[in-house]
Parts: structure tokens; sequence; C-alpha cells
């Protein structure tokens, strides 16, 4: 009996010391390679406030946009940048898609499909100044107007390699260039969809090279 006792007591220490061994593996924590780098696995994930592509509020899309000034992001075509509303690339439409909540860093060629032409004069808190054509391809979210006039639009962009995002002043002339555009879900309800109708200041006609920014 003491004998059987014996090797009955080693075979539950055997036991013992291989489930002490797995549960550590288990508990090894992994990582995710995600477009923003490497994340470890449990890590708290980036918390949109809005649902993708629903309606937002204009003070939601600022607070958004803010988030990249504040943080001085610097302009990428190939970089994502991480924070509490998600992980955007961070060229002029990424910022703009993450500002406006939407689903994936989209480019101007793609953006349309969530905007609406928008006279100038309606211009509005989250709106945005678009253009995409052979020598150019750029996009900023519209603030205010710098003038009583209202020709010198203030713009929070990413704009050229080198540069943070930040707020700048447009020339009327450089601004003319541009379309007005309005994200289709910007300044409505949830239960309604119908539309609603200090400073950097840039030199004139400073715009985002299309050589370099085509995003």
């Amino acid at each position: 009996m003491g004998l059987r006792r014996a090797v009955i007591m080693l075979a539950l220490g055997a036991m013992a010391l291989t489930g002490t061994a797995t549960g550590h593996a288990a508990a090894d924590t992994p990582t995710l390679v995600t477009k923003a780098g490497h994340t470890p696995q449990g890590a708290e994930k980036a918390s949109f406030s809005i649902t993708a592509n629903e309606p937002i509020t204009r003070s939601e899309v600022q607070r958004r946009a803010r988030s990249w000034i504040d943080a001085r992001v610097p302009y990428s075509q190939t970089s994502w940048y991480n924070n509490q509303f998600g992980s955007y690339r961070q060229d002029c439409s990424g910022y703009v898609s993450m500002a406006w909540g939407l689903d994936n860093s989209y480019t101007t060629w793609t953006l349309p499909q969530f905007m609406d032409t928008i006279a100038r004069s309606d211009l509005q808190l989250g709106d945005a100044l678009w253009k995409h054509d052979s020598s150019q391809q750029h996009i900023a979210l519209f603030i205010r107007w710098n003038d009583a006039a209202r020709t010198q639009p203030v713009v929070w962009e990413e704009y050229d390699f080198g540069q943070v995002a930040e707020e700048r002043v447009w020339s009327a002339s450089y601004a003319n260039t541009f379309t007005p555009k309005r994200y289709k879900n910007c300044g409505v309800t949830r239960t309604s969809r119908a539309s609603s109708s200090r400073t950097t200041r840039a030199t004139a006609g400073t715009r985002c090279r299309s050589a370099r920014c085509s995003c």
C-alpha cells in the first residue's frame, strides 16, 4: 500500500506541474498586428463614440478632428494613427474619414459617395472643401470663415509631408478651386436623414502638392 500510494502521489504531482505550465502558456499575451502597429491582445481597443457611417453632430466632428490637431499627428500616406476614435491613415482623406466617423480611411476618389455638393455660402463647421483632378487631390475640413466677406476659409487639414494636422487660412483664390461638400450624415438626427441646410496663416496659393499628396 505504501508503494502504491507513493506512485499515485507522484502521478498527481506530475499532473499538477503539467497543468501549471499549460496554464502559464495560455496566459501569455499574444500580439495582434494592426495597421497602426502591434497591439497587445486584451489591450483596450479603440472605441467609437458613434456607429461608423451613422449620423453625427457637428460638435462631435469638431471633437474628433481636434484630437489630431492637439496630438500634432504628422502627415503620412502609409501610416495609421490610433486613438480613442479608431485607427486611420494620416493623410488628408484619412483625417476627414476619422472626423466624420467613417468605417475606413477613404480617399478623395472614394469619399464622394458620402458627400453632397453644397453652396459655398452654406458651408458650416464640419463640412469640407474637396478637389480631385489631374493637378491635385485634396480635402480639408471647413471650420469657419476668416473674413466678413466669407472668402477665406479657416480649415483643419493634413496637407503635406513634413507637416502635421493643423489649422490654416486659405486664400480666396485657392479656396475657389475647391468644391464645398457636406457629409450626408453630418448635422442630422438618427430619426431624420434630412440635410440641415490661434491660426497658422497659409501663404496665398499654398496647396497640397499633387505630386506628393494624392490622398
